[in-house]
């Protein structure tokens, strides 16, 4: 809890410590929580108790399935809620195991509760009141897959993919010159495929096909692209592709992107302690600034004078007691 951007530790196992919570709860628009379920309660925390406190409190708890239901109490990681919700099954190539693959859940997640919090903030400034948001990863994991879960229903259920597209063929990464070099390409038209047949030998023959027909060849179609790139360097590939209107990119590693020239030209890149993180992804008029997060506690005796006006005195014994750090 605390001002945007600051960090306080308390140690919430000390009532000191739980009354300052109340206390900053009473200041406060929003606050985030994300124990597992019933922690909250308690400690004497609870939705209930803090709109008690202060009517306008946007209360939002994060959890891995939600905070009802059978499975409300279990704990649960980014990773296993992939494979909880079937994305793991889908997210890889056919007869292959199902991979994990990086957690994709736990940001997307962090992405969209600050969503969730300012569309409680914009419906108190319109009605007034407070609100009770219950997040649940799991169910934000299959907002993102309506696709699959429509098919099952329409007996046509879906089917990991690997680098192949329902829509469009040729669709694909292929293998180019060097050391795990590759090159990406999507024929989204059979014009663009009439001009790949032109670019690609082993494609010569087969400039009248279908969608369908080429979805029917596509195991054929797709040697003959490899064999195509493998002499060719990953840029050379895509120049040769591009030039004829297909769309196409090589697979860059982080190295590539670091140095890439319309990324810095854009300004994405920030340097924190010499190395190149990821900026804010857009430019705008007003002003920004990048910085380390707060380190643990490091403006708790800042917000403790501030926003609840507790003296030095008080805010020692208060750590002396162990209520915060």
């Amino acid at each position: 809890m605390g001002q945007a951007k600051e960090a306080i530790v308390l140690d919430l196992k000390q009532p000191q410590a739980v009354e300052i919570a109340k206390a900053l709860a009473a200041r406060s628009d929003i606050l985030i929580e994300n124990f597992a379920t019933g922690v909250m309660e308690r400690l004497g925390l609870g939705a209930a108790e803090l709109h008690a406190i202060n009517p306008d409190l946007i209360y939002l708890s994060a959890s891995g399935l939600g905070r009802t239901g059978p499975e409300a109490g279990a704990v649960a990681y980014g990773t296993l809620l992939q494979s909880y919700s079937g994305f793991a099954g889908l997210n890889r190539h056919p007869d292959r195991p199902p991979r994990i693959g990086f957690a994709w859940l736990d940001p997307m997640c962090g992405l969209l509760l600050p969503f969730a919090a300012a569309a409680a903030l914009w419906r108190r400034r319109r009605a007034g009141g407070g609100a009770r948001i219950d997040f649940s990863m799991i169910e934000a994991m299959l907002w993102t897959m309506a696709k699959p879960l429509i098919a099952l229903q329409c007996d046509a259920p879906a089917e990991p993919a690997g680098n192949a597209s329902d829509a469009y063929a040729p669709h694909g990464v292929f293998s180019s010159a060097g050391d795990d070099q590759w090159i990406g390409l999507a024929v989204t038209s059979d014009e663009q495929w009439r001009r790949l047949c032109a670019l690609v030998p082993g494609l010569n023959d087969m400039a009248r096909l279908t969608l369908e027909g080429r979805f029917a060849r596509r195991p054929e179609i797709d040697a003959a692209l490899e064999a195509w790139s493998k002499p060719l360097s990953p840029q050379a590939a895509e120049d040769a592709l591009l030039n004829i209107g297909v769309a196409a990119a090589p697979v860059a590693a982080s190295a590539d992107l670091v140095g890439d020239p319309h990324l810095n030209a854009r300004g994405f890149w920030a340097e924190e302690n010499g190395a190149q993180v990821p900026g804010l992804p857009w430019r705008a008029s007003c002003s920004r600034r990048n910085g380390p997060a707060p380190a643990m506690g490091a403006d708790t005796d800042r917000v403790l004078e501030t926003v609840l006006s507790l003296s030095a005195e008080e805010r020692e014994s208060l750590r002396n007691l162990g209520a915060i750090a």
